[in-house]
């Protein structure tokens, strides 16, 4: 009998064991980010984007077991912006949004939304920053009301305009800039979703920052329309407290 009872112990030992291993490679949250070209893929890795870098952070402050880790997934379109598209882009990125926030959800998996666009519309054909903002809280607003799987709206954090100063750019583009971030920040809370203000971090969002390609301040490629990897990097570690 004892030879039994010390069998039936390492067994479940055993099954303890191996449902911890189970439990522990998982995804405990996804990090689903879209808009323009600032969202594209950059890298071999989807870790090297700013949405991955937010997901790194989120997995640091969250993983609580060996192997628990936060995904990240993103669509972004080309030269669009949130009421047309630009630059050889096709349709908006209200379109990026519901493949993205809608139709790539995971339904079992806890997800937080990550909103960033605006630049290209303002940029390049003089986009008003309200029709900018009309568009993004129509995205909201649908996001908040769809009725297979609406969102709420704390779980939706929205990043302000990154400054930019490409070859055609017009240059009326800041102006419209800071108008576009001031209506996004002070709408956050009649709307209900998070924001992060770029223009707290200089090294990435104050009007200069597009402009320092060199040394340790480098955070823009040549073009000085889109961030480098460490651009990307500083984006994403200084946005992801804004989803607490």
């Amino acid at each position: 009998m004892r030879w039994l009872l010390s069998i039936l112990a390492l067994c479940l030992c055993a099954s303890v064991a191996n449902s911890q291993v189970l439990q522990g490679q998982s995804e405990i949250e996804r990090i689903l980010a879209v808009g323009d070209s600032m969202t594209v893929p950059i890298g071999p890795s989807p870790f090297a984007h700013y949405g991955g870098h937010i997901a790194s952070e989120r997995t640091r402050l969250l993983a609580k077991r060996p192997g628990e880790f936060v995904g990240v997934s993103y669509v972004g379109l080309n030269g669009c912006s949130w009421t047309n598209g630009y630059g050889g882009g096709t349709g908006t990125v209200f379109m990026a949004a519901m493949t993205n926030l809608v139709t790539n959800r995971p339904s079992r998996i806890p997800c937080k939304a990550v909103i960033f666009a605006g630049s290209n519309g303002m940029a390049l054909s003089n986009a008003p920053a309200a029709a900018e903002f009309t568009g993004l809280t129509n995205t909201i607003n649908y996001l908040l009301t769809n009725q297979t799987a609406p969102w709420v709206a704390s779980n939706i954090l929205v990043i302000a305009c990154l400054p930019r100063q490409g070859s055609n750019d017009l240059p009326t583009f800041e102006t419209n800039r800071q108008f576009y971030n001031n209506l996004i920040i002070t709408n956050a809370a009649a709307w209900g979703y998070r924001y992060y203000d770029v223009r707290s971090n200089t090294l990435i969002g104050a009007w200069t920052a597009q402009s320092n390609l060199t040394g340790l301040a480098n955070a823009f490629n040549a073009d000085r329309i889109h961030p480098d990897t460490g651009g990307h990097q500083q984006l994403g570690i200084s946005a992801a407290p804004s989803l607490q």
